[in-house]
């Protein structure tokens, strides 16, 4: 299985970058169902599944490790991410 941000390495809409959270996670098993008929309400609704992997994404972005597009709302894995050690900003 690939990592999320090997999923994410190239711009994706972010239902479809929550999608991937949420596979990489275990919340959805990958051969069950259709993003489009099955999971989409996740993504495009107010409830708490959608609501905590837009977070958690966010909070990728907030550290780096993704970039969010806000205007074209898509996300993508930052190439050189290097995580820093204590004491770095």
């Amino acid at each position: 299985m690939k990592v999320l941000t090997e999923k994410l390495a190239e711009w994706t809409d972010i239902d479809g970058a929550e999608h991937q959270l949420a596979l990489t996670m275990g919340l959805i098993k990958e051969e069950v169902g259709s993003f489009q008929v099955d999971f989409k309400w996740i993504y495009w609704t107010n409830n708490r599944y959608g609501n905590a992997l837009h977070d958690i994404l966010m909070k990728m972005v907030e550290i780096g490790l993704l970039e969010y597009d806000v205007e074209e709302m898509r996300i993508r894995a930052v190439r050189d991410f290097k995580l820093k050690g204590q004491g770095q900003a």
